[in-house]
């Protein structure tokens, strides 16, 4: 970028940027300490949106925990900065006020946020949801804060709290797989290209807006759930409904997937949508699905970081006489069919679905593939062990279902109270399992003789009972009193001590 007398920037200094000179100079950032400026991606422009609309409601604050033994702190501080110099849009902060559309500028420099905190009685979960609640100041850098708690012992309790508007999960992976990297004495590259590379190929892209209409002709109405259950009379806040199930199950999953050439991801999608049929009483319905969003054609985009995912609505009118393999293989078709056309922002399709402004859906499919547990195993250095990962994540929608594979599959309703109960979401899950289930024994059947496990009403629908599933399914195809001491707080901001 050139410089001008005095370091001062012109528009002409940032390509993908849409601002005046009057702009620029109002920024409150100096021209010296602006490395680039460009504008956000749909979902980043979403996430802001429903984070400045409503800030009490802690959306989009995502925060990782993990317990790590044998930990060097100031080599530890020091890989956290290296990534922070390399990746630019980890100096990210974002501003909109006086502007036309929001933008985000990345900054030449910023220093880690480290906190340590030694205390023997210290309350991890305590500290954790303080740092949740404290939030972002959007318009600061850097939006992620480090914070590492000792107890008693010599383990320590890492607590991760970044804004989702930053990156996505696989991003994390990646961020995460390099600090471990730099800490183990490892060379780290230099990334192939930035986000900014990915902003610039998506002003490049068609609108799509001939796809989504035909995708979405079939669609007579906006699918809530919440509308088909009773409110709850006095619910308030986020709430969380876990549920694993088992090994057997989940291989027995696998297996009919891999039989009907379909992904994990489809067979679960199949079986949400006709949860959404079942309870809703329509031939038609749409939800929401999270998309990894990098099918573009950029060198080393699998290794950049970023928000590259984006929310698509999935339109589910199968025929009820179409089998459960044939409509499996038409959902398959569909999600294939989007990847030419996943970066289109939702609220354009929302206009197109003739619902600008209103939502489509309020349910949200999240099928989590990132392999964050998987990076920690195998970068980390002799010496160095981690133990009791767990993730927070938080959306704007009424329901959020995350869906986790590993040996078992996890699956995680994460639902506002003032939409669902606890019994509502309970009955949902146990649902959800049957009609899974009835899949798995005969993939022939017609799809409309799944049923759930009482005959559904709306909201008028009984209690469900949680019946166990047979270990052998037959399947179409075969084959986390000593006197207490002082606690003690560090905070590490010594830019000439991380950057040594």
């Amino acid at each position: 970028m050139l410089r001008h007398a005095g370091g001062q920037v012109t528009p002409s200094d940032f390509p993908l940027a849409r601002l005046t000179q009057q702009q620029l100079d109002a920024l409150p950032l100096g021209g010296p300490a602006i490395a680039d400026i460009y504008p956000l991606s749909p979902m980043q422009q979403g996430m802001l949106f429903h984070t400045l609309y409503e800030p009490e409601a802690g959306a989009y604050i995502n925060q990782l925990r993990l317990d790590i033994e044998g930990l060097d702190l100031l080599v530890f501080g020091r890989a956290w900065q290296a990534a922070l110099d390399r990746h630019d849009i980890l100096r990210s902060s974002f501003h909109w006020l006086g502007l036309d559309s929001a933008h985000q500028v990345i900054q030449r420099q910023a220093d880690v946020q480290l906190h340590v905190i030694e205390d023997i009685g210290a309350d991890f979960d305590a500290l954790a949801a303080a740092e949740r609640e404290k939030g972002f100041a959007l318009n600061t850098a850097p939006l992620f804060r480090l914070m590492l708690v000792r107890g008693a012992g010599s383990t320590w309790h890492l607590i991760f709290t970044s804004h989702h508007v930053l990156m996505d999960g696989w991003s994390n992976a990646q961020l995460l797989s390099e600090v471990i990297a730099h800490y183990a004495g490892q060379t780290v590259p230099a990334p192939l290209g930035q986000f900014r590379d990915y902003l610039g190929w998506l002003q490049q892209q068609a609108s799509g807006e001939e796809f989504w209409k035909t995708t979405l002709a079939p669609l007579q109405a906006p699918t809530l759930l919440a509308q088909a259950l009773r409110v709850p009379a006095e619910g308030q806040g986020m709430a969380d409904h876990r549920v694993v199930l088992g090994d057997d199950f989940t291989r027995a999953l696998g297996e009919f997937a891999r039989c009907q050439k379909v992904t994990l991801n489809t067979v679960l999608q199949g079986a949400w949508s006709l949860l959404l049929q079942r309870y809703t009483g329509q031939d038609c319905v749409v939800f929401g699905a999270t998309v990894a969003g990098r099918s573009a054609s950029l060198p080393g985009i699998e290794q950049q970081l970023g928000l590259f995912i984006n929310t698509l609505p999935i339109v589910s009118a199968a025929s009820p006489a179409l089998s459960v393999a044939a409509w499996l293989e038409a959902l398959q078709a569909l999600n294939l069919s989007l990847r030419d056309h996943e970066h289109v922002p939702l609220y354009d399709i929302q206009g197109w679905a003739g619902q600008q402004g209103n939502a489509l859906f309020d349910t949200l499919l999240v099928f989590e593939n990132f392999p964050v547990a998987e990076a920690l195993k195998q970068g980390a250095p002799a010496g160095l062990r981690f133990d009791r990962l767990r993730n927070h994540e938080q959306t704007h929608y009424p329901l959020t279902l995350g869906i986790e594979l590993g040996a078992s599959l996890r699956l995680e309703f994460g639902y506002d109270q003032a939409h669902f109960s606890a019994q509502q979401i309970a009955r949902l899950s146990g649902n959800l399992h049957h009609l899974l289930a009835q899949m798995l024994t005969n993939a022939q059947r017609p799809w409309a003789t799944c049923a759930c496990l009482m005959k559904l009403r709306g909201a008028t629908c009984s209690p469900s009972v949680s019946r166990p599933v047979p270990a052998s399914i037959v399947f179409a195809c075969t084959n986390a009193l000593r006197p207490r001491p002082p606690p003690r707080l560090t905070r590490w901001r010594c830019r000439r001590a991380l950057r040594a």
